[in-house]
């Protein structure tokens, strides 16, 4: 599996260098992946019998007509519809709808697309170049492509979908199935364009190596298989070799989360954990995880030795943003030490501005598209239509590691940006930041660089999530629920 994604820009270099380098024309190009396309087809939906195929006017139509001619060829009933003249197609696109019609496909017009009634349905109308400006004459295809209860292939992206953006697309394609040619995209593993893909499928057609080594991807994608076990832990080993977690958090009300990050914290390997609540919640704290060190303290002054020895700090969960909390926020910003900012805590730097972060020499944040649309003073909406985008701009201004939470999790340490491939809808349920705040605190007591606590704790949370769900299912998943399933990931 490639790793490596690759803006929409990026892809059409590496189309163009791998023309010149393996060296191949352009059509030829476009077989492979007509072909590509075609041997999925045939290989995931081995019982269908007809095939409805609806062609753009650029190279992703050209794909289209390849599939179309490669089905026909195949004894497959095969008809096309096309949302622009063919006679209009230049280039590639133009000589495969010429070899479509001399094999005798079949092209139909639009208006006949309510009496097609095939297996399976090829999206091949819009690729990679699409800017999101939708033509009318696109809009009634897409709509009938997801009212249908076709299964539906899209070749490259789902149309509608900007490769780079990750807007909320009001008039997209609902893949079944999305075949990515040369490299993955932005879209196909981040943000609201994730679910319209569906299954995702990459096919590099014969694209050397070389090709992708001479152009830096934009990104990497985070799979807990892509990183190295943790290190043996020595027979000698004691407790103060693997680090102390001071969690502050647990406002009146709200002492749940500080409880979950703490336990999350020894799950993952943290030698010692210390908490700093309101004393109200310490019953409840040492009932759950006797393990922990509880602090309760009304006036956060008291918490000032705490915050001086050599402790890795993570203070947000519960933290509440009334005086107690900032007070205690603003101890953790005079101090020395290395820190996980999460939740409440990130409201009020987004108060304060989150250059203040800066002068903590080692730190990680955690925002939500909510808390990170604060912080950068604008709309969820434009976080979420520039994931990456608005990941890079918080880093730049904090010069902390950003954990970019969502679908496809965005961690940027300012060397390198990855984009995590796990994770699933039953983790929209309540406590599920303040556990991966625990981990990634843990991991970075134990020596972890702020970027590999950050990737791991992001990897080892959402894959913990995926097994459950898949045996479990989704729904009813709790934020608790993943620590058994965590801690055998860490240790293997």
């Amino acid at each position: 599996m490639s790793f490596s994604i690759y803006s929409a820009s990026q892809s059409h270099a590496l189309d163009i260098a791998a023309q010149r380098d393996i060296p191949i024309s352009g059509y030829d190009l476009m077989r492979r992946a007509g072909k590509a396309a075609f041997d999925l087809l045939a290989q995931r939906w081995p019982w269908a019998k007809s095939v409805l195929v609806l062609c753009g006017g650029g190279n992703n139509g050209g794909d289209g007509w390849v599939l179309a001619t490669l089905a026909k060829r195949a004894g497959y009933r095969v008809v096309v519809i096309s949302a622009v003249d063919p006679h209009s197609l230049t280039g590639e696109a133009a000589q495969a709808y010429a070899d479509a019609c001399r094999e005798g496909v079949m092209l139909i017009p639009v208006a006949d697309i309510e009496q097609q009634t095939p297996d399976v349905i090829v999206d091949a109308l819009l690729g990679t170049g699409f800017k999101g400006q939708l033509r009318d004459t696109m809009i009634p295809l897409i709509h009938w492509i997801n009212q249908t209860k076709v299964d539906v292939l899209s070749l490259d992206i789902p149309s509608g979908v900007v490769a780079d953006a990750n807007e909320h697309f009001a008039v997209a394609v609902h893949a079944t199935v999305t075949l990515a040619f040369i490299a993955w995209k932005p879209a196909h593993w981040t943000g609201p364009a994730r679910p319209l893909c569906g299954e995702r499928i990459l096919v590099e057609l014969g694209v050397p190596a070389s090709v992708y080594k001479a152009c830096k991807a934009q990104a990497q994608l985070l799979s807990i298989d892509s990183l190295p076990s943790l290190p043996a832990r020595s027979v000698a080993a004691h407790k103060g070799h693997f680090g102390h977690v001071v969690a502050i958090g647990g406002e009146h009300g709200m002492g749940g989360a500080v409880i979950l990050t703490a336990k999350a914290a020894l799950r993952s390997g943290a030698g010692l954990v210390s908490v700093v609540t309101r004393p109200a919640h310490v019953a409840a704290l040492l009932a759950q995880t006797p393990e922990v060190m509880a602090h309760g303290i009304d006036v956060p002054a008291l918490a000032a030795e705490l915050l001086t020895e050599r402790h890795t700090l993570l203070i947000g969960p519960g933290l509440g943003q009334g005086a107690w909390g900032q007070a205690l926020l603003q101890r953790v910003l005079h101090s020395s030490l290395a820190t996980v900012v999460d939740a409440d805590a990130l409201n009020l730097i987004s108060q304060w501005g989150v250059e203040k972060l800066r002068d903590l020499p080692t730190c990680i944040i955690t925002p939500h598209p909510g808390e990170a649309a604060r912080l950068l003073g604008c709309a969820v909406a434009d976080i979420e239509s520039d994931r990456l985008g608005a990941a890079r701009r918080l880093q730049q201004l904090s010069g902390a590691v950003v954990v970019l939470k969502g679908a496809g999790t965005i961690v940027d340490d300012g060397a390198q940006v990855s984009i995590c491939c796990h994770g699933n809808p039953g983790m929209a349920s309540g406590g599920m930041g303040d556990v991966l705040s625990g981990v990634m605190a843990a991991l970075l007591a134990q020596g972890l660089s702020a970027g590999d606590a950050a990737r791991r704790a992001v990897a080892v949370h959402s894959a913990a999530a995926d097994q459950l769900a898949s045996s479990r299912g989704e729904r009813g998943l709790m934020a608790s629920d993943l620590m058994p399933v965590m801690r055998t990931l860490l240790n293997e």
